[in-house]
């Protein structure tokens, strides 16, 4: 086990403990649209520490190469990002899971286009370290993703007569 991996999952918990603490007592008191925005960024970072966790993994005891182990961690990611965007965010948006799901998977690859060319710009040209190049990226991949979630995939169509 790393060195740095007690204090992260403490870090962690701690995390999860104020979370908890400020959907039970601060969240429902904000008006829905930051409501919205908090929640997505809340499943953002947890989002990104399901893929940073599983990237970790898969690249450093499992040895897999990075970019592969990047899109495993992609993968796992999705799912989850699309279960809590669906439940907790958006509410299920206007449209029937199966079309989300495909246009979400769409619009993620999309990012994970985006997020692939950055890893290969900042780690293989420009020797940034791998942990921190994906950092760098998953912040690029949180914005990128919300306007995608928003505006394309969980949109609500209203209904015209």
């Amino acid at each position: 086990m790393p060195p740095y991996a007690p204090p992260v999952l403490l870090a962690g918990l701690l995390c999860l403990a104020a979370l908890g603490l400020f959907c039970r007592f601060l969240l429902p008191r904000l008006s829905p649209a930051a409501r919205e925005l908090i929640l997505y960024l809340v499943f953002g970072v947890l989002t990104t520490a399901v893929s940073i966790g599983s990237y970790a993994l898969l690249h450093g005891p499992l040895g897999m190469h990075y970019l592969a182990a990047n899109v495993a961690s992609w993968v796992v990611s999705v799912l989850f990002a699309f279960c809590t965007n669906r439940s907790f965010v958006f509410s299920g948006g206007g449209t029937g899971w199966p079309r989300q799901l495909l246009l979400f998977a769409l619009s993620r690859l999309g990012t994970l286009a985006v997020e692939e060319a950055g890893l290969f710009l900042l780690v293989d040209l420009l020797s940034v370290g791998e942990l921190a190049a994906k950092a760098v990226m998953q912040a690029v991949v949180i914005v990128l993703n919300y306007i995608l979630s928003k505006f394309l995939v969980f949109q609500r169509r209203e209904k015209h007569e």
